[in-house]
């Protein structure tokens, strides 16, 4: 799965969560016991709270990863700032304590999460988009066969990261290949679109004449003035 992608799976588990909760509070009603704002069932819904809590804590259980990539999560301050809340793991803390941990301001940490998360995926998206996305996928292909195999298989982590490599290396001389014979063709369609026929027919032969030179010829009659 692409970065995008496992962005986008984190975003929906977020959001999961917070509609999980939101549930949560909608089947209690809050009171005050002790100087303290609770919320307790509404009546007739014990087992359907029981349940939503339940599945509110699964979900969590998803969120948790979500959340450590949000770069969002806002802790809540207890007894004076003294103990400070996870927004994810301490959600049932809200129905203890309404006015440390008011649910509403949980719900719109939550929606925080979630949107930064989704900002993320669509930041992602165009970086795989470019070229340099789509070489930092390729270089990182061995690792994330990786991630995938010890995730069912923790054993074959050292198997699955050669099998990676191999598979990348394959890759990329299969790559090499079809770029040198897209090359290939390409010089040799240019070179047939930029042929000349007339360049190919040999020039005509040209000849020098070469000048002979006249001779006098010498007369056998004696000269009279030296006679």
């Amino acid at each position: 799965m692409r970065r995008s992608g496992r962005y986008r799976q984190m975003a929906r588990d977020m959001a999961a969560f917070r509609d999980a909760y939101q549930e949560v509070v909608d089947l209690t009603v809050p009171k005050l016991d002790f100087m303290m704002r609770v919320r307790d069932p509404k009546p007739g819904k014990e087992w359907d709270l029981a349940e939503a809590k339940l599945k509110a804590a699964r979900l969590a259980g998803r969120a948790r990863q979500a959340q450590r990539s949000s770069d969002a999560s806002v802790p809540f301050s207890v007894n004076g700032g003294q103990i400070r809340l996870d927004p994810v793991l301490g959600w049932e803390y809200s129905l203890r304590d309404g006015e440390a941990m008011p649910p509403d301001a949980l719900l719109a940490t939550l929606s925080l999460m979630a949107g930064a998360i989704e900002s993320k995926a669509e930041e992602a998206e165009h970086n795989e988009r470019s070229l340099a996305g789509r070489v930092a996928a390729f270089v990182g292909f061995p690792l994330q066969v990786r991630a995938l195999a010890t995730a069912e298989h923790p054993s074959l982590a050292k198997a699955a990261l050669a099998t990676g490599i191999a598979a990348q290396v394959f890759a990329g001389v299969m790559a090499t290949l079809i770029a040198a014979l897209i090359t290939t063709a390409v010089a040799a369609l240019w070179k047939y679109a930029n042929h000349d026929p007339q360049a190919s027919k040999p020039l005509p032969a040209v000849t020098t004449p070469v000048p002979v030179p006249s001779t006098t010829p010498v007369s056998a009659t004696p000269n009279p003035s030296r006679t």
